[in-house]
């Protein structure tokens, strides 16, 4: 469904990004996400604590299988040249 109202919030997100990159991604998630962002990158630590608190568990084969379909598609979807 269309929604008027939301087109030129939308565009004006999008103008903003193209503009300034970055800094407005992190802006926009401080304004909407996460007050406390203070940086896009999520530090190292953090993702190896989260791999390890899933690894032993059923999200993680249903992640890795997941991940084993979307490369075997496009797999068979990459051009011959």
């Amino acid at each position: 469904a269309q929604n008027d109202a939301a087109e030129p919030v939308v565009r004006a997100i999008l103008d903003d990004v193209r503009a300034r990159g970055d800094d407005a991604v992190l802006e926009l998630t401080r304004r909407f996400d996460a007050p406390q962002a203070r940086a896009l990158a999520v530090p190292r630590a953090a993702v190896d604590d989260a791999v390890a608190r899933v690894r032993e568990t059923p999200l993680w084969d249903a992640l890795e299988r997941s991940a084993d379909r979307i490369r075997a598609l496009h797999e068979r979807q990459r051009r011959q040249s």
